[in-house]
């Protein structure tokens, strides 16, 4: 067996089950504004493609915190009661539609709805079991964290010190301040995640980071989408250091 390895985890996507919270609220959106607004509202993909600029329009400013969703979804319904009064004349936002609509927005956020995906648990206690030592590292809502944190039981396998959440993306630092990585160290470290954003920022940190690249797309602001032909699957990700692997108990395979 190889050496203990320090591993920082992702959380969204490659533990847990979350996007679909997000894909299901968009979903319950764009339904809502087509029933409430029957032959008014333009077509879904200019609908759908207008409200992905949005959030990435908010991205910056809000990062991943809570409320981003629901501000997207507000602003695309304002957007479109304005062009529905300039093109026919008729005054047709309501706000009990708009506070409807920022529910609909709040429910990825519903961290109740979220669950481990298959054989994580059982995968990270082995891990566990072989000495490596395992962290987390993820970007959520700062604030609603703690609570999500408890409902889902992460100190079964994480000690606190070894978890870190922060509103925005990732980068190198956060890698090194949640590893408790120093230039001496000759033990290797892992980042293992769903996205490029989860992995390519330990790359140049040192030559014992490695990254492990469980590819799983979503509709992520955050998430690189041009990349040419829809695909189900994210793109690879060619490195010399990072592995890819299709199952989560593949892990046990490499570490």
């Amino acid at each position: 067996m190889e050496k203990r390895a320090t591993l920082v985890f992702d959380a969204d996507d490659t533990l847990l089950a979350t996007s679909w919270t997000y894909d299901a609220a968009y979903c319950s959106f764009f339904e809502y504004l087509y029933r409430i607004m029957p032959g008014r509202v333009p077509c879904l993909h200019d609908v759908y493609e207008r409200f992905i600029q949005i959030e990435a329009e908010l991205a910056p400013s809000w990062g991943i915190k809570r409320g981003r969703v629901a501000e997207s979804m507000a602003t695309l319904y304002q957007e479109i009661c304005d062009w529905i009064k300039e093109r026919y004349g008729e005054s047709v936002y309501r706000f009990g539609y708009e506070k409807k609509i920022r529910e609909i927005g709040d429910t990825p956020f519903h961290y109740q709805n979220h669950t481990w995906l298959p054989e994580v648990k059982e995968t990270l206690l082995e891990l566990k079991r072989r000495g490596h030592v395992l962290c987390l590292l993820t970007s959520y809502d700062t604030g609603l964290f703690p609570e999500r944190s408890k409902f889902l039981g992460f100190c079964e396998f994480f000690e606190p010190k070894r978890v870190m959440s922060i509103n925005r993306k990732k980068t190198s630092s956060d890698f090194i301040e949640v590893s408790g990585w120093q230039p001496n160290s000759d033990s290797r470290f892992f980042s293992i995640g769903n996205g490029e954003s989860d992995i390519r920022p330990v790359l140049d940190i040192s030559e014992n980071w490695h990254g492990v690249y469980i590819p799983f797309r979503t509709t992520s602001p955050f998430f690189n989408r041009s990349d040419g032909k829809v695909k189900f699957d994210a793109k690879p990700f060619d490195h010399p250091k990072v592995i890819t692997v299709r199952k989560f108990s593949e892990l046990l395979k490499h570490l």
